[in-house]
């Protein structure tokens, strides 16, 4: 086996390693297609085929999408915590013109249509309506 052969066997081993260690870390973290927006909206599945065909641009997307990733899948946001933890910590609990984004779970304004930190469209808030007699 010549050293071209061997560099060239080395390369393709790298690459199909990285690539499904993408497929076991976004696994891993709960990424899921939706969660951002734009080129790096994709499955676990989508940066495994998405690192193997186009490594070069792929691989190095994920690492810089990853801590955001996890940020998203964190348990410590606000809607993870149980309301019971809530009422007892008053620094957690949400107030009367707030609301949890529920795509990033970032705390908003009750009135948004847009979540300022993910750029989404929010599910328009039910209004009350006038009692009928």
């Amino acid at each position: 086996m010549s050293d071209a052969d061997s560099i060239t066997t080395l390369q393709w081993l790298l690459l199909t390693s990285l690539s499904i260690w993408i497929f076991f870390d976004a696994t891993k973290i709960g990424v899921k297609k939706g969660q951002v927006s734009g080129i790096a909206d994709m499955s676990p599945i989508g940066w495994l085929l998405g690192c193997l065909v186009l490594w070069i641009i792929v691989f190095p997307l994920y690492l810089i999408k990853r801590s955001e990733f996890i940020r998203i899948n964190s348990a410590d946001t606000i809607a993870s915590i149980p309301q019971q933890a809530r009422n007892k910590n008053p620094k957690l609990s949400l107030s009367m013109d707030e609301k949890v984004c529920p795509y990033c779970t970032e705390l908003i304004k009750q009135r948004a249509i847009v979540c300022r930190f993910c750029g989404r469209d929010l599910p328009a808030n039910k209004t009350s309506s006038s009692i009928r007699n």
